[in-house]
């Protein structure tokens, strides 16, 4: 898994260090948990799956950022802008 993008706010060389943050305007988001942390909880997941604990699964990863101006309505106003849809 290393030397992915993981395509939401951090990079991976090949020695699963960081090597960038990705940004939208002026935010730059940062999941909350590492890499090697997100890859374990998926793991957990498909041991769940394959015991027969459940049957489907979502893992989800929450994204932190700092917005400009700190105002809700400026971080809606900066996503609208990238993404209208």
């Amino acid at each position: 898994r290393a030397g992915q993008h993981n395509g939401i706010g951090k990079s991976f060389g090949a020695s699963g260090k960081q090597t960038q943050t990705r940004t939208s305007g002026s935010i730059a988001f940062t999941p909350n948990r590492s890499r090697r942390t997100y890859n374990q909880n998926f793991d957990d997941c498909l041991d769940y799956i394959r015991q027969g604990e459940s049957y489907e699964l979502c893992l989800t990863n929450q994204l932190e950022a700092k917005v400009p101006g700190s105002s809700p309505f400026n971080l809606y106003k900066i996503l609208r802008r990238h993404n209208p849809a």
